[in-house]
């Protein structure tokens, strides 16, 4: 989460749909996936699962790809809030999405 800002990962298209309408309805937002963590979301994901937020490891995942997937999104997760720490520092962010780099 980054903010009121998350990132949903999922097995299934009908939980994702859920998941981000519950959002909407509380006012979160899904926040946006930098190109850099797509890249890397894609080595880990079938290409028919959804790489973009919600990230979608598909049914049939074994604990190892919500773990990759997973662990692609927390490591971004941590440099963003990393870096908002930062910024009461350095200014504000210049970027809103998640972003492994500037």
């Amino acid at each position: 989460m980054y903010g009121d800002r998350l990132a949903i990962l999922v097995n299934g298209s009908g939980i994702s749909i859920l998941a981000t309408d519950t959002l909407s309805r509380e006012g979160g937002q899904l926040v946006r996936l930098a190109l850099a963590t797509l890249e890397r979301l894609s080595q880990v994901l079938p290409p028919n699962g959804s790489h973009d937020n919600p990230v979608d490891v598909l049914d049939d995942a074994p604990g190892s790809r919500y773990a990759a997937a997973l662990e692609i999104l927390l490591q971004v997760l941590w440099l963003t809030s990393r870096r908002e720490s930062l910024s009461h520092f350095t200014g504000p962010p210049r970027e809103a999405s998640l972003s492994e780099s500037d």
